[in-house]
């Protein structure tokens, strides 16, 4: 069974312009959900301070120096999945960029996230 028998679409519909409610759908979420953590990873960046959530018991921990910057580059990998994820895997055409974009910044978030665990751990 062919791709168009299957559901009645043909490819050139499919990689053509999408309706204005998944353009706004796409801009809403894949643009404007994803600026919150880049404006918080862009502060903690520039600040030098963030905080965020600590363990046992449960608090508010502050972080400043290169732990607050490693958590900014943290904050800028979940906005740049956030960006590939509703804005570029919802486009048949321009489907490869989410395909190269989320591994990468998934790579970010958890090298991020290392540095600042096992800074925590060897130097407090």
């Amino acid at each position: 069974m062919r791709f168009s028998e299957r559901d009645g679409r043909t490819i050139e519909t499919l990689a053509g312009d999408a309706s204005n409610d998944d353009i706004i759908a796409r801009w809403g979420n894949g643009v404007g959900f994803a600026c919150i953590p880049l404006i918080i990873g862009i502060m903690s960046i520039a600040f030098q301070s963030t905080w965020f959530i600590g363990n046992r018991p449960v608090r508010a921990v502050q972080y400043v120096g290169k732990e607050a910057i490693a958590m900014g580059i943290m904050w800028l990998g979940i906005a740049a999945f956030m960006h590939a994820h509703y804005f570029w895997s919802v486009s048949r055409r321009y489907y490869f960029v989410s395909e190269l974009l989320k591994p990468s910044s998934l790579l970010l978030i958890a090298g991020a996230m290392g540095y600042v665990v096992v800074r925590g751990f060897l130097y407090t």
